[in-house]
């Protein structure tokens, strides 16, 4: 079982930085670095890719961050940053008139660096122990003061941080268009619906219905495409 530990902070004069501050910095600062290494990869430039990393991190942020303003009783939603993020690329895509093609090459590129992003995002909710889960005396339970039970953002945070590194992997060779994005939307909604089992009120959220339209577009999705090496 895991041991429970308090959020640390990090102190700096008056200021007392808590460590999922500290992790949402890093979210950003690695998303973008790895964002612009992938995009050197594939032969894309600084100045076309940065300006879309630039559209969806605000987007993203305002669609993770709206509901718990409109609502106090909800929190900060991960489908609600990445839907808003994605209508943003996809606004930002068609108003620069992006092929389909380029569009979805563009949008792989945000989604294989977005899975880093993501996994620092949620090692800040680990730290900051806000996603409890159910009861249990598993190895993969916290023991936190009030009893054991799931530490859903750190099982967040290991699926991803496994799904990074398929990512690393699979990213040395091409791949066709839109393979991070679809493959990444689909494993990591359908983790989300199995995750909701170990939640203590269990509700199916957006991410089910990213599931069933990430497998549907990977249906009519024309498998020909050409794999990324110029875009």
């Amino acid at each position: 079982m895991i041991p429970y530990f308090p959020q640390p902070t990090i102190s700096l004069g008056t200021w007392h930085v808590p460590a999922f501050t500290v992790c949402m910095i890093l979210a950003v600062v690695v998303g973008r670095f790895v964002l612009l290494r992938r995009a050197r990869t594939l032969g894309i430039c600084r100045e076309e890719i940065a300006p879309l990393y630039l559209c969806a991190l605000p987007a993203g942020l305002a669609g993770a961050l709206l509901p718990p303003l409109v609502d106090p009783r909800s929190g900060i939603t991960s489908f609600g940053g990445a839907l808003a993020a994605l209508a943003a690329v996809i606004l930002f895509c068609g108003l620069r008139g992006y092929s389909l093609v380029r569009s979805l090459g563009m949008l792989d590129v945000l989604a294989f660096a977005g899975a880093f992003a993501a996994a620092l995002g949620r090692l800040g909710c680990a730290v900051a122990h806000d996603h409890r889960g159910l009861p249990s005396t598993s190895w993969l339970a916290v023991r936190f003061p009030e009893g054991p039970r799931y530490d859903l953002g750190l099982i967040d945070f290991l699926f991803l941080a496994a799904m990074c590194g398929a990512f690393r992997w699979l990213g040395r060779r091409p791949r066709p268009v839109g393979f991070f994005l679809f493959s990444g939307m689909i494993a990591y909604s359908a983790f989300r619906l199995l995750r909701a089992l170990l939640e203590t009120e269990p509700h199916v959220t957006g991410w089910g219905v990213v599931c069933a339209a990430g497998m549907l577009a990977v249906l009519l999705k024309n498998t020909r495409y050409p794999a990324i090496v110029r875009l």
